[in-house]
Parts: structure tokens; C-alpha cells; sequence
């Protein structure tokens, strides 16, 4: 019996290494965070940085503008998700009391 329990101990320590790809794709999520925490914070920094400066269109300038854009999208979405959960539970607990619109004067 110890040797089944050693082979299947073996078999899960080999299979828990990280291989390449895992370590690519974690790679790949830990910038995603990265550049999205750098996106939110600048989004939310102070204003005065928006006077002073000019529109640039060089590439890294247009994928900073395109981070901003999709992190506000992002936030509008979720915040709209929450506006959608909220109003149709109050709108089934009402109909649910029997205060519904539905009645006709």
C-alpha cells in the first residue's frame, strides 16, 4: 500500500511544475494588473496634469489613450451591472407584495 501512495504523491509533484506556457500566461496576467493598476491610477489622478499637456499621437501615447478608454468602459459597465441588480430586486419584491405598476387605474 506504501508504494501506491508514494506513485501517486510523485505523480502530483511532477504535474505541479509550472511548465512554459504557465509561466507565460502568468507573465501575461501579471502586466494585464500592472497596466491596468497604472491606468487607474493615472485615470484617477489629479486633472491638472490634463491641462498642461498636449494630445500626442505617437503609438505609446495612442495605447495609454486606448487603456483610459477601455478602463472607463469597464467602470461604467460594472456600475451599470449593479444599477441592473439593485432595480429589478426591488422591482420583484414589489410586484412580489403586491404594489406592482402592472394594476391599471
Amino acid at each position: 500500500m506504501q508504494l501506491q501512495s508514494d506513485t501517486a504523491h510523485q505523480r502530483i509533484a511532477k504535474h505541479s511544475l509550472p511548465t512554459v506556457p504557465d509561466l507565460i500566461a502568468a507573465g501575461i496576467i501579471i502586466a494585464l494588473f500592472v497596466v491596468c493598476a497604472l491606468g487607474l491610477r493615472q485615470m484617477f489622478g489629479p486633472s491638472t496634469s490634463l491641462t498642461t499637456g498636449s494630445i500626442s499621437l505617437s503609438p505609446w501615447a495612442l495605447a495609454n489613450y486606448a487603456l483610459r478608454t477601455t478602463l472607463r468602459m469597464l467602470i461604467a459597465l460594472g456600475m451599470s451591472l449593479v444599477f441592473t441588480l439593485i432595480y429589478a430586486t426591488l422591482s420583484a419584491k414589489r410586484q412580489a407584495s403586491g404594489n406592482g405598476a402592472d394594476t391599471v387605474a
